[in-house]
């Protein structure tokens, strides 16, 4: 799959799918779970597709928690990362996922 399909699977299929089964279940699902764990194979679709629109939107505490804890399993490359935290410090936001998004850099 190429890098813009990946980006355009992640954002519209994946993250609201994913939303969606938090709000209804309260929790994430295995196989989402592991779809979000297998999407962090092409990180700078993840970060396109899944982690700036949740940023951009409101995200909740509990799906800022969820993609921490994804993050925090996978070794993420250093450009990708690096690339990833400046565009999320730029951001104009009072999100809920800063605490724990920024804290991966650590």
């Amino acid at each position: 799959m190429k890098p813009k399909q990946a980006k355009f699977f992640f954002r519209y299929v994946l993250l609201a799918a994913v939303r969606d089964i938090i709000t209804t279940n309260k929790h994430l699902n295995v196989h989402s779970f592991e779809a979000l764990l297998r999407s962090l194979y092409k990180p700078a679709p993840f970060f396109k597709g899944i982690l700036f629109p949740l940023l951009e939107e409101n995200c909740t505490l509990k799906e800022a928690a969820i993609i921490a804890s994804i993050l925090s399993r996978k070794t993420i490359p250093a450009q990708h990362l690096a690339a990833a935290m400046i565009h999320t410090a730029v951001l104009d936001f009072s999100g809920q996922f800063n605490n724990a998004w920024l804290g991966l850099g650590s």
